[in-house]
């Protein structure tokens, strides 16, 4: 069975939600806490090449994101991810990976859609 992985935000109400449908649909799942746990440049790149555009991964109206002062249109797909790893908070979430493909559930019913 393909394992689906889930990048957490505890604080998030979408990522409580994603886990509570994971869980409310009995599905097995690796939940990882992207904040205290930040994914590897490999794991960002997968989630990128699995569908989330890079672009679209930033949260941009993070107040850590706007205090940095960036043009994100100005970054290369590798200057985010590195930005992505050094500030966990800027990151999309929940961020669902099953079957090769990847997508930021927002709402967390989008996981229906992938499942």
């Amino acid at each position: 069975m393909t394992q689906l992985t889930i990048f957490h935000n505890p604080n998030c109400s979408k990522s409580r939600g994603a886990i509570a449908l994971l869980e409310e649909k009995q599905l097995d799942f690796n939940c990882i806490n992207y904040l205290t746990n930040p994914p590897s440049y490999e794991q960002l790149a997968q989630i990128i090449e699995s569908g989330v555009s890079v672009r679209e991964i930033v949260r941009t109206q993070e107040d850590d994101w706007i205090e940095m002062n960036i043009d994100l249109s100005e970054l290369s797909t590798p200057e985010i991810i590195q930005l992505l790893m050094a500030h966990p908070k800027i990151m999309q979430r929940p961020i669902i990976i099953y079957d090769g493909k990847a997508i930021i559930a927002r709402p967390p019913e989008k996981i229906l859609e992938l499942i």
